[in-house]
């Protein structure tokens, strides 16, 4: 996450037996227009990195919140056929 001219890492302990692997970055585009794409994670205003367990109760939740803002998601791109997905 990043503040100002500051950056922050928040880590967390992950139990070796997880399943998925979610990224979540958000971008400045005024930023990154100009950067190569595989270089754009070094501009990311905020990144997510959580591994997700079907086994863990508290990961369900976040696993079903993800599901559904990725359904919204793609309700909105689908809902107006002059959007594109880039």
């Amino acid at each position: 996450m990043k503040e100002g001219n500051n950056s922050y890492t928040f880590k967390c302990p992950v139990a070796s037996n997880y399943e998925d692997y979610y990224v979540i970055q958000h971008y400045k585009i005024l930023k990154i227009r100009d950067i190569p794409s595989d270089e754009r994670w070094k501009h990311a205003e905020a990144s997510i990195k959580i591994h997700t367990s079907s086994r863990d109760t508290k990961d369900l939740i976040i696993l079903n919140k993800i599901n559904v803002v990725v359904r919204e998601i793609l309700d909105r791109i689908s809902a107006d056929p002059k959007k594109k997905n880039d």
